[in-house]
C-alpha cells in the first residue's frame, strides 16, 4: 500500500510540476519562490515520475534563465557565488552538464 501511495504522490507532484512549467513557459513565475528553484523542483518532480522530456525542458529553461537572464545582472565580484554557492543554481547547472554528457567537476 505504501508503494501505491508513493506512486500517487509522485504522479500528483508531477502533475503540479507540469502545470507550474506551463505557467513559467508563459512568463508567469510564482512570487513566493526563486525562479530557478521553480524550474529545479519541476525538473525533479517530472524526472521522478518518469516524464523525462518535460523534466529535460524544465532543466533547459532553468539553466537558460540562470545563464542568460540572471547572470548578466550579477556584479562581477559575485558571479562565482551566484553560480557555485547558490545551491539551486549549482544543482541546475550540474544537472544540465550531466544531461549533455559533460563530466561534472569533482
Amino acid at each position: 500500500v505504501s508503494t501505491l501511495m508513493q506512486l500517487g504522490r509522485q504522479a500528483a507532484a508531477a502533475d503540479e510540476a507540469q502545470a507550474l512549467l506551463a505557467l513559467m513557459d508563459d512568463g508567469i513565475a510564482p512570487d513566493s519562490m526563486y525562479r530557478a528553484q521553480a524550474w529545479w523542483l519541476a525538473h525533479q518532480a517530472l524526472a521522478g515520475a518518469g516524464r523525462h522530456e518535460l523534466a529535460r525542458h524544465a532543466l533547459e529553461q532553468g539553466t537558460r534563465w540562470v545563464t542568460q537572464t540572471a547572470l548578466p545582472q550579477v556584479p562581477a565580484a559575485f558571479i562565482d557565488s551566484f553560480l557555485q554557492r547558490n545551491p539551486v543554481n549549482r544543482q541546475l547547472l550540474l544537472a544540465a552538464r550531466w544531461a549533455t554528457g559533460e563530466t561534472p567537476p569533482v
